[in-house]
């Protein structure tokens, strides 16, 4: 029982992230070639520059290829490091997309006979032979899978809600335990998206609790960065730098979030599941809500933010070059001459 109910939640992810790559690849077509000047020209504003990352990701479906590309965008000097650090407050608005999409399945519609209706419809279309007409289907079949993936999930994972172990994972009262939990998830898996549907998923079921769910997605905001600062570990100082501001905006919202909910822990829970129709609409329009917050109250601060950004990430290697230079023998000769010139 455990081993088929393993695998159903393989597939349902399989299917799910297969989905989210068909809309990725097939948007990608679309923008390769031209990313590099869309975002050039929005970074000038730091409010355009949200306002792509965010569509961008909505559409891509993926925050972590959308850093990738923007951390290499830094890297060949296309976008300053200003710039990209507004485009990475809108990549995390954008990634909440998908928990907003999972949340519609437990709503009125079954998003299960729409994912099937897209896919079906999407296959067509990528069989025209025409190149746009076959783009445009699929990503429609991509968003069809997303929404099979979903039901699979679902049906997944309500086999596991009767094992203690699987309960204990997300019934855990410590909040650090929790963001340490929905850390690990993501870091692992290296998709916020999954993690965050599979919560919406598990809130509906009755699983888990509003705070609980909350707690683990903050954990996987961060978890998520994990990949794309080892993607920028040799590329150029600035793309690193980028690559843990996504790091930093993500670990102070979440400080933040923790200090609120420590004094106004039932008011936040009140305001969110009493004003969603379902628990899972309430996680997802959390996840939104709180990605959004921390743009809006991270924008006025970012340059000084990244010039903490630019405290911590020092270029070590320009230092130890220099201070190798000043042992040379040679230089300790030319240093001794100007002493006796002097």
């Amino acid at each position: 029982m455990l081993f088929s109910s393993v695998l159903g939640v393989l597939g349902g992810i399989t299917v799910f992230m297969l989905g989210l790559k068909f809309v990725g690849g097939s948007m990608g077509r679309f923008v390769t070639g031209r990313l590099s000047d869309l975002v050039y020209k929005a970074t000038s504003n730091p409010f355009s520059a949200v306002g792509i990352g965010a569509a961008v990701t909505s559409v891509a479906q993926s925050s972590v290829a959308i850093n990738f590309v923007l951390v290499s965008l830094v890297d060949g000097g296309a976008v300053p490091f200003i710039g990209a650090c507004a485009v990475v407050i809108g990549t995390n608005v954008g990634t909440t997309v998908t928990a907003q999409l999972t949340s519609l399945s437990f709503g009125t519609f079954d998003m299960s006979a729409v994912g099937a209706l897209l896919a079906f419809s999407g296959f067509l279309l990528s069989s025209v032979k025409h190149g746009k007409i076959s783009v445009v289907g699929d990503i429609i079949l991509g968003f069809g899978l997303v929404f099979i993936g979903i039901k699979m999930l679902t049906d997944g994972m309500e086999n596991f809600y009767g094992y203690e172990w699987f309960r204990t994972f997300f019934l855990i009262d410590d909040p650090c335990v929790l963001i340490l939990n929905g850390f690990m998830i993501t870091a692992l898996c290296q998709s916020s998206s999954v993690v965050s549907s599979m919560l919406v998923i598990l809130s509906s079921g009755g699983l888990i609790g509003f705070e609980n769910a909350v707690f683990l997605i903050l954990g996987a905001n961060i978890g998520t960065t994990v990949c794309v600062m080892v993607f920028s570990a040799n590329k150029s100082l600035a793309a690193r730098r980028t690559a843990f501001f996504n790091f930093l905006f993500n670990v102070v919202g979440a400080l933040v979030f923790c200090v609120c909910m420590a004094f106004f822990g039932e008011k936040v829970s009140a305001v969110f599941t009493g004003t969603a129709s379902s628990a899972g609409r309430a996680v997802a329009n959390f996840h939104t809500f709180f990605n959004l917050v921390s743009g809006i109250i991270t924008l006025p601060v970012l340059r000084p933010l990244a010039s903490l950004c630019s405290l911590i990430i020092k270029d070590n290697q320009s230092k130890s070059v220099r201070k190798r230079v000043k042992k040379t023998p040679e230089m300790k000769k030319i240093a001794e001459n100007d002493m006796k010139t002097a």
